[in-house]
């Protein structure tokens, strides 16, 4: 609602993680320079993905072959070719493309998400109970499940 949308036009970094299959962001809500994480998928509208200066992914492939994403519909539908794609985050990582290039620029990287990245995240998570002495240990099963 309201607090929604004053949070949104108000943050340098957006972020949003739902499972909603209908969009809730509208597309003036972001403001200049703002960089926009659609992790889930569908919480914008698809006016405001063209209002973007740069799109990033993950994987372009995967995008368009999971189907599930409002960048996804958009391609099938013909609002948004690959040549709207900035590039991969892997790109920008490796200085293939440039990432941000001016304080106003608008961002969106819409993740699919790979394995590498849940084996990163969980092993830092890891690692941080483990430091901080948290967490409860158990075994999964009595045999190891492949060797």
């Amino acid at each position: 609602g309201e607090n929604i949308q004053k949070t949104i036009e108000n943050a340098d970094v957006v972020v949003t993680a739902t499972t909603s299959v209908n969009p809730v962001i509208k597309e003036d809500w972001f403001k200049e320079g703002v960089f926009y994480s659609q992790v889930g998928g569908n919480e914008c509208e698809a006016e405001a993905i063209l209002n973007f200066d740069k799109f990033v992914v993950d994987n372009w492939k995967e995008v368009l072959h999971r189907g599930i994403f409002t960048i996804a519909h958009m391609y099938k539908d013909g609002k948004f070719k690959k040549e709207n794609l900035h590039s991969t985050i892997g790109e920008i990582i490796l200085k293939k493309k440039p990432g941000r290039e001016n304080k106003k620029e608008k961002i969106l990287f819409s993740p699919i998400g790979m394995g590498a990245e849940d084996v990163m995240v969980a092993s830092r998570i890891y690692r941080e109970a483990i430091k901080n002495g948290i967490g409860t240990k158990f075994d999964l099963w009595q045999e190891p499940f492949i060797w």
